[in-house]
């Protein structure tokens, strides 16, 4: 940045009036700001309940699994039909089965995994597994239902909590830097052009001295409007951290005003 042209530029320029208000200022979320702040409780609140629910879920299953081996009645059955259809994209056999259950007789039907080799025709016999107090339901040895597994609460919750945690860093940065930065003037050095995913941005890049008289820099990114090379713009930057600067104003959050209670 040309030195004298910079320090002309600074006798005439003025920080925002927020900004001239003595650190930590009074800051609050702006409306992007609580969208996304929004996000984040909602995130926090799908993690709780459906920890609980799929926990609740898995529990429930798990019971009626252990049920199933401890009080199920193996039986042969009948393979009376063998036929076909598509899941995941990929063609299964299903068998349907007819077994018998004190003087009743019953039908069952299972769609059997890809692995699942062996022959089986009409005919054919076939262990399956029953509850005497309800022996219509039936299941294949090896195909009873295990339902939804233990851990798998605790993979969703994690996960949405986690999902939560870098909108968080990223409000919070934008809080501390508003609450503690200096506002500085910043002279844009180059404007790059970039496409990525059909969309076409514009990285800006800018200079700007800080306290001590020594030059920093820093970029950001825009779709429309990009400023033009040479222009000046108004920039913030942490006091023990200068590298941590952005364009004034953040997006997220937003200085007092005088008279703004």
């Amino acid at each position: 940045m040309n030195r004298n042209r910079s320090s002309a530029l600074s006798e005439h320029w003025q920080p925002p009036a927020e900004l001239l208000r003595s650190p930590p200022r009074l800051v609050r979320l702006s409306a992007a700001g609580k969208a996304l702040a929004g996000v984040a409780v909602a995130l926090l609140a799908g993690a709780l309940v459906s920890g609980v629910w799929l926990y609740v879920l898995a529990a429930r299953d798990a019971a009626r699994f252990d049920r199933i081996l401890r009080e199920g009645v193996s039986t042969q059955a009948e393979v009376i039909r063998v036929g076909r259809t598509r899941r995941d994209d990929e063609v299964r056999r299903v068998v349907t089965y007819a077994y018998g259950a004190g003087a009743q007789s019953y039908r069952g039907r299972t769609t059997l995994r890809r692995r699942d080799r062996r022959s089986l025709e009409i005919g054919s016999r076939i262990p399956v597994r029953y509850l005497p107090a309800d022996p219509g339901r039936s299941w294949m040895h090896g195909y009873e239902p295990k339902g939804v597994p233990l851990w798998a609460f605790l993979v969703v919750s994690l996960g949405l909590a986690l999902g939560a945690a870098p909108i968080a860093l990223v409000l919070r940065s934008q809080r501390r830097l508003l609450e503690e930065g200096r506002p500085a003037l910043a002279r844009v050095t180059q404007c790059r052009h970039t496409q990525s995913s059909g969309h076409s941005r514009t990285r800006v890049q800018y200079e700007f001295r800080i306290l001590s008289g020594a030059t920093r820099s820093g970029s950001f990114e825009v779709e429309k409007n990009p400023p033009a090379a040479g222009s000046t713009l108004t920039v913030i930057y942490h006091r023990e951290e200068p590298r941590r600067n952005a364009r004034y104003p953040l997006p997220l959050v937003r200085a007092a005003r005088p008279g703004w209670r």
